[in-house]
């Protein structure tokens, strides 16, 4: 016998994640962004969201434990890329030190340790830029003082005139106070 009423069907759409499930789709879209620009209103809007809520939709999935844990681990795998693409950078350098040290050219094989110090970060790049003789300074405007005819040429002339401004309706010594 069949029941008369059955429960709803239950509505299409995403199911919700239990506890250790993977990110939904947009959520792991906002996780990419987040890290690629740093922005998560920014992220948001490339995840999907909407535009007029993307700021308070980001603020929401960075408050979010599994979130944030998916952020983390995007950044240590592209650390981990960064540090395999350096390493390989690094021995082939060590190939062409090798190689000018056997060939004798001490300048190769100095410049080569130089670009090894430059992608290892042990030494800060550095551009040589062409020693030029200083630019003259301009003359200041204190130095020669207002030019002829601006406002502040009348100001300067008004001053000297009347340097306490007493012509124009300062106390005089007569006046009661």
């Amino acid at each position: 016998m069949t029941d008369p009423n059955p429960p709803p069907a239950r509505a299409a759409g995403p199911r919700p994640r239990g506890r250790g499930e993977e990110l939904g789709r947009r959520r792991e879209a906002f996780c990419r962004h987040y890290v690629a620009c740093g922005v998560g209103a920014e992220a948001a809007r490339l995840a999907g969201y909407s535009p007029r809520t993307a700021g308070n939709r980001a603020y929401c999935l960075l408050a979010r434990d599994d979130v944030r844990a998916r952020i983390d681990e995007i950044r240590a795998a592209l650390a981990w890329q960064e540090c395999e693409g350096r390493d390989a950078i690094v021995a082939k350098l060590e190939n062409v030190y090798q190689r000018a040290l056997g060939m004798g050219c001490p300048a190769a094989a100095v410049r080569a340790i130089m670009a090894q110090a430059r992608v290892t970060g042990t030494v800060a790049i550095e551009r040589r830029l062409p020693i030029l003789p200083p630019k003259p300074r301009r003359a200041s405007r204190e130095a020669f003082g207002p030019r002829p005819g601006s406002p502040e040429d009348d100001f300067a002339l008004a001053r000297e005139s009347d340097p306490f401004g007493i012509s124009d309706g300062g106390i005089s010594e007569g006046d009661d106070v």
